[in-house]
């Protein structure tokens, strides 16, 4: 996520000051984004991770330190506040205020946790599968996929649940990135070799190039890409004589 962070932050900053660059810089700015290597697919972080939790589990019961769980999570318990929990096939309790901090003192004994770490390994293993699944197939199929995999599974009062993240925006994120530094090189090919060479390059989410428009004295791409509240994604380019944006924005 720091490696997406920052190249958001390159984008946003060579975006904004992209119309003042001379012709020798934005020659060489066109090489080295020719030549950026592709990010860390944020399916290995959220694979890995999950690897890890069920390992961690495993190494526990094969040890025994059962309490090891039970420490972590009556912690969680203790500090995390009420949430909804969303239970399939069952729309009559569609959203059950799940309290964590009812794990009362008679359910924490070495049983209830042994089968908390049992039931954990399970939750995951099954979220190992549909992942990998949803993750090996191509956009938009695969987003789909993600989205209608549900957040939380599990009965009323399971503290499983804890371990699954919810890794839609993650992938949200990493397609939004990846569909801005091609916008970037778009940009950067516009202001080379005009409207041409723009439409040279290729939008990774549609069925060709971006979409650019003049609006006032900025120029806004934008990319057949929809991952946050069915807006496409965009990237806007200050033209020269137009003070950069210091903002966080919201594309």
């Amino acid at each position: 996520m720091i490696e997406y962070s920052n190249r958001y932050l390159l984008n946003r900053m060579l975006a904004d000051n992209l119309a003042r660059l001379p012709a020798r810089v934005l020659n060489h700015l066109a090489a080295v984004l020719s030549r950026l290597p592709a990010p860390t697919p944020i399916s290995y972080g959220i694979i890995r991770d999950n690897q890890g939790n069920i390992a961690w589990l495993q190494r526990l019961l094969r040890t025994g330190q059962i309490y090891k769980f039970a420490n972590i999570f009556s912690q969680v318990i203790e500090l995390h506040p009420v949430k909804p929990l969303h239970i399939p096939n069952n729309p009559a309790k569609n959203a059950i205020p799940l309290r964590l901090q009812q794990a009362r003192p008679e359910k924490t004994n070495k049983a209830f946790w042994l089968q908390q770490v049992r039931k954990s390994i399970r939750v995951c293993e099954h979220f190992d599968v549909r992942i990998r699944r949803a993750l090996a197939l191509r956009y938009p199929i695969s987003f789909v996929a993600l989205k209608k995999m549900p957040r939380y599974r599990l009965v009323h009062n399971d503290i499983s649940f804890l371990l699954i993240p919810n890794i839609t925006p993650a992938v949200a994120w990493q397609y939004r990135i990846l569909a801005q530094t091609a916008m970037l090189q778009a940009a950067v090919a516009y202001f080379r070799g005009g409207r041409k060479a723009f439409d040279a390059v290729k939008d990774p989410y549609g069925k060709g190039p971006f979409t650019l428009r003049k609006i006032g004295k900025k120029l806004v791409i934008q990319s057949a890409l929809k991952v946050s509240y069915k807006r496409p994604v965009t990237l806007t380019i200050p033209l020269a004589g137009t003070p950069a944006a210091h903002f966080w924005p919201t594309d």
